[in-house]
């Protein structure tokens, strides 16, 4: 770019400098992103309806997954699983654990989201997260 003689440059060739620097940040964060993916481990074969028994009673999460979890590990030969309920944005509402086996050695994980009917007839959207061992 061509400057005057008092070292500005025009309106023109700024802006053309500044498009510049927007692609290649653009071309950067795509590129991230692409690699962040293709790096995510997904848990496989792990039945998301295994989650179906969870409740919410008296402000927790209750349910009995431990024949569903152990069904799971039968099946896939995993040596350890856990399974984490929450409601974002909801501290009264606590935690769901549920933990079977042990959690040593490689671990996978997966994410997701579903709904979970409440005692008093509401439907809490809820977040599970899942780690298996194997």
């Amino acid at each position: 770019m061509i400057s005057d003689r008092r070292g500005d440059i025009g309106f023109l060739e700024a802006l053309v400098a500044t498009m510049a620097v927007i692609m290649v940040l653009t071309a950067f964060t795509g590129f991230l992103a692409a690699m962040t993916l293709e790096d995510a481990a997904e848990i496989p074969g792990f039945d998301r309806n295994a989650a179906d028994g969870i409740t919410i009673a008296d402000r927790a999460y209750t349910g009995d997954l431990g024949s569903a979890l152990q069904k799971e590990m039968d099946r896939w030969g995993y040596a350890g699983i856990t399974v984490r309920c929450y409601a974002p944005g909801s501290p009264e509402l606590g935690a769901g654990i549920w933990s079977l086996g042990a959690l040593t050695g490689g671990i996978a994980g997966d994410r997701w989201l579903a709904d979970v009917k409440a005692d008093d007839g509401t439907v809490v959207p809820t977040v599970f997260e899942v780690a298996v061992c194997a």
